[in-house]
């Protein structure tokens, strides 16, 4: 019986930091708030978006109106800059013999997934199953995205596949194994390490010496 492995979207699969950086900043400067550096939203990516802006814009009541904001600049324009990374695609053709392949991710909004995915040609063949924030009641890194990919796959996960500290925090969480991606991440190494994942490789490639 095949096992699940689940990953995380941003910054794992694909490069989407310039994204979200324009499509925030798009939102803020509509709504009259002050923009924020790429540091800034770099550092709090694999957050869920709403708490996000919390932290981004403390002062701001009206979330759910950036929220929407950002989607729609993401879909209408930033879409286009994100990329996909390096031996992504071959090396889940790879495990998919071996495995059942999910998408975990805190993207509140399942058609800017759609959107993101459709831009880098990571198609629907590529996963077995895809879950978002507004699929369950506690997004990452409680476990529920994790076992409602398990109970749609009816199969165990082995790993939670990420770059941040919300990854390894969710495997811990469903009891489960951790994997890190340090390419495109954007949390310092030491703080990664210090949450001790099962693993932490430099590169998607290095999948394939481990799975």
């Amino acid at each position: 019986m095949k096992s699940l492995l689940c990953f995380d979207l941003d910054n794992t699969l694909i490069d989407s930091s310039k994204t979200h950086i324009l499509s925030y900043n798009a939102a803020f400067k509509k709504m009259n708030l002050p923009k924020k550096s790429a540091k800034e939203i770099n550092s709090l990516l694999g957050m869920q978006k709403k708490e996000m802006i919390r932290i981004l814009q403390p002062n701001i009541k009206n979330i759910k109106k950036i929220a929407d904001l950002h989607s729609y600049y993401l879909q209408k324009k930033y879409y286009k800059y994100t990329k996909t990374l390096p031996y992504v695609k071959s090396t889940l053709k790879k495990l998919k013999k071996n495995y059942f392949i999910a998408i975990a991710s805190n993207i509140s909004n399942k058609k800017n997934l759609i959107c993101l995915l459709k831009n880098v040609k990571l198609t629907d063949n590529y996963f077995d199953v895809i879950v978002t924030a507004n699929q369950v009641k506690h997004p990452k890194p409680n476990p529920e995205e994790i076992y409602l990919a398990e109970k749609i796959i009816k199969a165990k996960t082995k790993y939670v596949i990420g770059d941040s500290i919300y990854d390894i925090l969710t495997a811990r969480n469903a009891k489960t194994k951790s994997i890190i991606i340090l390419e495109c991440s954007n949390t310092p190494l030491k703080e990664l390490k210090r949450l001790r994942p099962t693993y932490i490789l430099k590169s998607f490639k290095g999948l394939r010496d481990i799975l």
